[in-house]
């Protein structure tokens, strides 16, 4: 992988219209491949910029000179962490109680909860909205502790009252994870209120209930 970063060269006006040429080193100072032309911008008084292609791996130095004498006018470190800090690895040597020690604590939940769907588990809609694939809002779950679900069928059912359930049959959309599509017509349907529901798996003929939780229906403005 790549990124882009621009390098700033300010050599003051008695080297003002020049041709530079930057050179990329490791951090044991051996040239890596030859001289780069390219990327060059002269602002004038001496002030240029250079946009640069970088590796994301890449750690060491880029060496600035003028293709006409070979004198080397400045020079810039390259730490790709520093540059772009999403190459950084995390926690790293990042020190206590800063963002990137924070990002290193953070690990793989169980189950992922999408959309309207809370890290709780309970899911919360609003009467009289689509929670659809289309617009980004469709109920998605997974889970590394699910069994497979490849040729299965998924259904979502909620108990309205009692001897009530309403059901909503789902899409398994990969081996361990499943979406269920909930158009307005069915919040509507449901009503406002606050409902258990449940979530299962039928693969070979072999039900599964992949999690239960609470469905939050908000009444809409009228």
């Amino acid at each position: 992988m790549t990124y882009t970063s621009v390098f700033s060269i300010a050599l003051g006006p008695t080297y003002a219209g020049l041709t530079l040429a930057a050179q990329l080193v490791t951090t044991q100072g051996e040239a890596v491949g030859a001289p780069i032309t390219s990327g060059f911008a002269a602002l004038g008084g001496g002030d240029y910029l250079w946009t640069a292609t970088l590796a994301d791996a890449f750690r060491g130095a880029v060496l600035f000179a003028d293709t006409a004498t070979d004198e080397r006018l400045a020079f810039a470190a390259i730490n790709p962490e520093e540059i772009n800090p999403f190459t950084a690895a995390v926690p790293g040597t990042y020190t206590g109680g800063s963002a990137g020690a924070a990002l290193g604590t953070v690990s793989a939940a169980t189950v992922t909860f999408v959309s309207a769907v809370a890290d709780t588990g309970d899911v919360e809609l609003l009467r009289g909205d689509d929670y659809l694939v289309a617009n980004g809002r469709a109920l998605a779950w997974t889970s590394v502790g699910w069994p497979t679900l490849t040729g299965g069928t998924i259904l979502f059912s909620v108990q309205r009252s009692q001897g009530e359930l309403w059901t909503k049959a789902g899409a398994v959309t990969a081996p361990t994870a499943a979406r269920v599509e909930i158009t307005a017509s069915d919040t509507v349907a449901i009503g406002a209120g606050l409902y258990p529901f449940d979530l299962q798996a039928t693969v070979g003929g072999a039900v599964t209930t992949l999690l239960r939780g609470s469905l939050r229906v908000l009444g809409d403005v009228r």
